[in-house]
């Protein structure tokens, strides 16, 4: 059944409660937040059904926080343009966006304020011609606070391709490996993290 008249929807809790539950939910178009959380390791088992959303529609939705689930980059959730906040964290290793993917999803939301990002973008793969490459420079007219977990490389990429207002922040975590490929948290070392206008 849709969710009638509910402004903001937080749902949390480990796999097996979202196994029929994401089917069977639909938003209706009067929510302003949704906030789903996954607890399950690394594992990431689920993929927001495009269907979530009543008519695929979510005019007044401004926050939108998402943590090991996957969602798709073509996701009508991801083209709410009033969108201020968007939260993602950890979508999957078959579902990580490519750069371009995500440069896609963000040039739709011009209002965007918040931007917290942790492990969504998938290295750069030049046997399939997904690379770094060639990137243009994406204007964030709104954005106020940039924050990123990822790769050197990736977190590079994002910084020198994202132009933002002088007030913008920007916290940046560099780990040396993604954790698919490293689970031991004492490895991770965080490069620099610091605010500056940019």
């Amino acid at each position: 059944n849709a969710i009638q008249r509910t402004q903001i929807v937080e749902l949390e809790g480990p796999s097996e409660f979202f196994e029929d539950l994401l089917n069977k939910l639909s938003i209706s178009d009067s929510i302003e937040e949704l906030s789903i959380c996954v607890f399950d390791g690394m594992t990431v088992r689920h993929t927001l059904p495009d269907t979530l959303l009543a008519e695929h529609r979510a005019p007044r939705l401004r926050k939108l926080s998402l943590e090991y689930i996957a969602i798709r980059a073509t996701s009508p959730l991801l083209s709410c343009i009033h969108l201020t906040t968007l939260v993602l964290v950890y979508v999957g290793i078959p579902s990580k966006y490519s750069i371009r993917d995500l440069f896609n999803v963000l040039q739709l939301l011009q209002e965007l304020c918040v931007l917290r990002l942790k492990f969504v973008v998938r290295p750069p793969d030049e046997k399939n011609n997904d690379t770094y490459d060639g990137l243009t420079t994406l204007s964030m007219p709104c954005l106020e606070l940039v924050v990123l977990y990822d790769t050197p490389q990736t977190c590079s990429a994002l910084v020198c391709h994202l132009c933002t207002p002088s007030r913008a922040r920007l916290e940046v975590t560099c780990f040396l490996y993604a954790p698919e490929e490293c689970y031991i948290v004492d490895m991770v070392l965080p490069i620099f993290q610091r605010s500056r206008p940019w």
